[in-house]
Order: structure tokens, then C-alpha cells, then sequence
């Protein structure tokens, strides 16, 4: 049985909330590389890693030059939350025609780096027909796929925030994901000090970030309003955009698990 930590390889990282999802869902896991274009979240994964948060690894800044050969055999899930503006139906949704759609950046690289999983997330629109471009890439390759759409309601937050979540899994490789499933909830004790610890690291994560818990449940809200997090600050239209592209842990954490299940391949303690 093979027990080393899964390996991510992190695309259109963000302020890294996607990745500290899967922390939560698989605490034996590990970032060993973020790419990343925008200057101000590369600013915040930065402070994230160092105060202990998100694992530290080398951050590159373009999607389109990033090379995966050299991460071959090296990587065991790519994570990815690409721009949803494509598809979204609050924008004008041009589609493969807006310059903003990246996943074909991210394909090239997935069939480079050849990953055992890929978690995706995204905008409900894309099922407006990134969706059906997206599972017939991967079934190219030997991907199956299941997707949901779900919210950060699910996971106590007063906004619904609802994103299409996917996993895709090899065909090509074993199971070493429930392997690891086993591992950690053998290694996590009771249902009660994994939840309590989780909720911690979310409140921290929280606090670093300038956002606010919801008492009530012990979840934080990822989505604080415009003024009390741009008052006073210099660089306003990025802490907004940034937030506003941003990941809910919890929610990635709850999607990651129930896919799992959905695949079969989560093991319940």
C-alpha cells in the first residue's frame, strides 16, 4: 500500500482556497507547485505560506509557458479553479472566443504532467457548454468524470455561492486515492477533533484574509461586503477582485468528499 502524501500541482491558484479545501478533505496532502499570473494573489499565497497555511512551494506566473513534462511521475492531483467569466451569466458569455478561457492551457498540461485526479471548479454556466468540451478532453485521455454543482450553504454560509465542482480520475492508474482516505481517517481520531480542528484552521485562515466567521455554525464567510474590506485600503480593486475569485475552503473541502463518494472511492471512517 502506497501511503505518501498526494502530490498537487495547483493551477489558477488564486489566494489558494481550492488548495487549502483539499488540506481539509485530505490533510496528508501536499501543494508542490502554485501557478499563478495575478500579482496581488501571488502576494497573499505568499503571506499564506508563510504564516503556515497553505504548503510552501515555488509559485510560476504564467499559465500558457508553464512546462509539465518536468512534473511527470511527480504529481498525483491537479487542482484548478480557471477564470468563470466565460461562461458566467453575469458577463457576456463569449465562450472559447473570450481570451479568459483557459482551459486549454490547463489540458495541455494535464496531459503533460499525466495525473492520477484533477479537481476542477467553476462557474454553474459552464454547463452552457465548457462543460461538454471540458468531460470530452478528458475522456480523450482515459478520464472519467463526475460533477455537481453545489454551494457554500451547504457548509453553513449565509450565501449560496453556487460553483460546478469536478473530479476526474484515471483510468490508467489505481486507487492509491482511497489508500490515502484510509490513511487519514485512520491517522485523524473522532469525527468531532477532525470537524473542531478543520473549523480552527478555517477561522485562521479567515482572519488572515480580512473575512468574517458566522458564529452560529463555526464556518467563515468568504464573501465579506465591498466596503469594510476596501475602506482604507490602497489597492481596492484587487482585494475585491481577488476575494471575489476566491475559493471557499469548506465548501471545496465538503464538494471534494462528496465527489469521492460519488466515484466510489471515498472511504468513511
Amino acid at each position: 500500500m502506497d501511503l505518501r502524501p498526494l502530490s498537487i500541482l495547483s493551477l489558477c491558484s488564486g489566494v489558494g482556497g481550492l488548495e487549502l479545501g483539499v488540506k481539509l478533505a485530505l490533510p496528508k496532502s501536499r501543494v508542490i507547485c502554485y501557478v499563478e499570473r495575478e500579482a496581488f494573489a501571488i502576494s497573499l499565497l505568499v503571506q499564506t505560506m508563510q504564516k503556515g497555511y497553505l504548503d510552501t512551494a515555488p509559485i510560476w506566473s504564467d499559465l500558457a509557458t508553464f512546462q509539465g513534462s518536468p512534473w511527470r511521475d511527480k504529481v498525483d492531483l491537479i487542482t484548478a479553479g480557471f477564470p468563470c467569466q466565460p461562461w458566467s451569466s453575469a458577463g457576456k458569455r463569449q465562450g472559447t472566443k473570450d481570451k479568459r478561457w483557459l482551459w486549454p492551457h490547463i489540458f495541455r498540461i494535464i496531459c503533460e504532467v499525466s495525473p492520477r485526479f484533477i479537481f476542477l471548479e467553476n462557474s454553474p454556466g459552464l454547463r452552457q457548454g465548457g462543460l461538454e468540451i471540458i468531460l470530452k478532453d478528458l475522456a480523450s485521455k482515459r478520464y472519467n468524470a463526475q460533477w455537481r454543482v453545489l454551494g457554500a450553504h451547504h457548509v453553513g454560509a449565509p450565501h449560496y455561492r453556487k460553483r460546478i465542482w469536478l473530479l476526474a480520475y484515471s483510468s490508467d492508474h489505481g486507487t492509491r486515492w482511497r489508500e490515502q482516505q484510509q490513511e487519514d481517517c485512520q491517522s485523524t481520531g473522532n469525527v468531532a477533533d477532525s470537524d473542531s480542528r478543520r473549523q480552527r484552521a478555517c477561522s485562521e485562515y479567515a482572519k488572515a484574509h480580512h473575512t468574517s466567521e458566522v458564529q452560529e455554525r463555526g464556518w467563515w464567510e468568504a464573501e465579506p461586503n465591498v466596503g469594510r474590506v476596501a475602506n482604507g485600503v490602497s489597492n481596492r480593486l484587487d482585494r475585491i477582485r481577488a476575494l471575489g475569485n476566491g475559493v471557499v475552503p469548506l465548501a471545496a473541502a465538503y464538494a471534494l468528499k462528496t465527489l469521492l463518494n460519488d466515484i466510489g472511492q471515498y472511504y468513511a471512517a
